[in-house]
């Protein structure tokens, strides 16, 4: 195994993310492994990292002030050449100690890493166990206690490399050490950042108060002069309102009081009451008609015939005179004398313009008759051409098509 301290910025990196089994990693983490190393030497080895595609920063965790990215995801299948991801499979699998450095194996053979992964795997299990620093022990000692084996650290042939040989104590206190280094200097710069962010929060949040303050004194000054114009404008469109409601009442007065006004005036009440008459009548007349049908037990399409009937037992019918003429297909309905315009013309007053609402009366009465009977009107003031009678109407049936 490579001594920690002579391996490359870039390869303790590579080291570390090679044993790692998420696949995301925060920059702290990163920092914290690297322990005392210069920001520019991290900061350079993480790019390279960028630029290899090994690590591709995650933009929603944002950055630290030298532009790295505070999160990434890990893309371990680049990091090294045929049988890595094997390897790296192997290793999470197993759940192998971070401390350990595996990056020597990817550029072996998958033989050698098959022939010694029973034993990195006891050492990895010792490492987890193992107390902060481990009491001094003889190679002996330390072999059986990590092994199982006394003489393992003392034999030839076991992974063929001469590295094993090497006192498993010095290099477990060169790991802890470099852990407690690590430690107290991340500790250090995560004092000093902290106080320099405090200093550099306090001086924006002083910054702030005092833009706070100068706005506050701004909106108010603009509140004032804003209120003064409002007054200002209020007042002046009141004056005019109450300029304009007088000329308006001025001129109302006399409209009212000129005679075309008064006279459209009753034109407009005359017509509106004759629209409800019309109403009034368009409702009666369905009504009444289906009484008489009923009471007639007449079928659903009685035809001429049974319009015939049914007129005669109208309201009108009882208190007016009237006449039912038959002429080919047609029949005619003539109203003789009507008793509202005989007392109208008794009165010396002009007849009442009764055409709209008969129209809408006889039409209705027909089709609730009968709906293929259509209805016209032949003569009915204000459009009299029949001077023998008061009003008369045509009656037909359409056949159906």
């Amino acid at each position: 195994m490579k001594n920690g301290k002579n391996k490359t910025p870039l390869e303790r990196l590579r080291g570390f993310l090679a044993g790692r089994r998420q696949k995301t990693v925060l920059l702290d983490e990163l920092q914290r492994f690297c322990g005392g190393m210069e920001y520019e030497v991290f900061h350079q080895a993480v790019r390279e990292l960028e630029t290899a595609e090994v690590l591709q920063g995650i933009k929603a965790a944002g950055q630290d002030f030298g532009g790295l990215s505070r999160k990434y995801k890990i893309f371990a299948g680049r990091l090294f050449s045929a049988g890595t991801e094997q390897i790296q499979r192997e290793i999470q699998q197993d759940a192998m100690s971070g401390l350990l450095d595996f990056s020597w194996y990817y550029r072996q053979s998958i033989d050698c890493w098959q022939q010694e992964r029973p034993w990195l795997k006891k050492l990895s299990t010792y490492l987890r166990r193992r107390q902060a620093r481990p009491a001094l022990a003889s190679v002996q000692q330390r072999s059986y206690e990590i092994f199982g084996d006394e003489k393992f650290l003392l034999e030839q042939g076991h992974g063929q490399r001469q590295e094993k040989q090497i006192l498993f104590d010095a290099q477990l206190k060169e790991i802890t050490d470099s852990l407690q280094e690590n430690q107290q200097a991340l500790e250090a710069c995560q004092v000093a950042q902290a106080r320099q962010h405090s200093d550099a929060l306090q001086t924006k949040a002083d910054a702030a108060r005092q833009d706070w303050s100068q706005a506050e004194e701004a909106r108010q000054r603009a509140a004032a002069r804003l209120q003064n114009l409002l007054l200002a404008r209020m007042k002046g469109e009141l004056q005019q309102a109450g300029q304009r409601a007088e000329q308006q009442r001025k001129a109302l007065r006399e409209l009212e009081q000129n005679p075309e006004t008064q006279e459209l005036q009753a034109a407009l009440e005359e017509n509106a009451g004759r629209l409800h008459d019309v109403e009034i009548w368009k409702r009666f007349t369905v009504i009444e008609a289906k009484r008489i049908k009923k009471f007639l037990q007449l079928p659903e399409h009685p035809g001429l015939d049974g319009l015939e009937q049914a007129l005669q037992y109208r309201f009108y019918a009882n208190i007016n005179r009237d006449e039912i003429l038959r002429e080919g297909e047609a029949l005619i309905y003539r109203s003789v004398d009507c008793r509202v315009q005989r007392a109208r013309e008794r009165k010396g007053m002009e007849f009442h313009p009764c055409k709209s609402v008969g129209v809408v009366e006889y039409g209705g009465f027909a089709r609730t008759i009968d709906d293929r009977i259509r209805c016209e009107c032949l003569s009915c003031y204000p459009e009299r051409s029949d001077d023998t009678c008061c009003c008369s109407w045509r009656f037909w049936q359409e056949e159906a098509k």
